[in-house]
């Protein structure tokens, strides 16, 4: 499990995976394996142009070890 614990500040999947460096083609084929994704969209995920369904949210949430909300903070729109 890839797991980076910050506990005073909020870590984003991008943030995540700008943090792995020597890591990142392992845990992309993990996430894309056991999502049933193909790793495209995971780097979509990733740069934040679309975000995951929640299944596929909670399942990467339990690959990396870090909360949904916390990994696809909800985006908020200004009006």
């Amino acid at each position: 499990m890839y797991n980076i614990h910050q506990k005073s500040q909020k870590m984003t999947l991008k943030d995540y995976f700008d943090q792995i460096e020597d890591r990142k083609k392992n845990l992309i084929n993990r996430i894309s394996d056991e999502t049933m994704t193909s790793t495209s969209t995971v780097y979509r995920w990733i740069s934040g142009e679309i975000v995951p369904p929640p299944i596929k949210q909670r399942i990467i949430s339990e690959i990396i070890g870090l909360p949904e909300s916390e990994l696809f903070p909800e985006k908020t729109e200004s009006l």
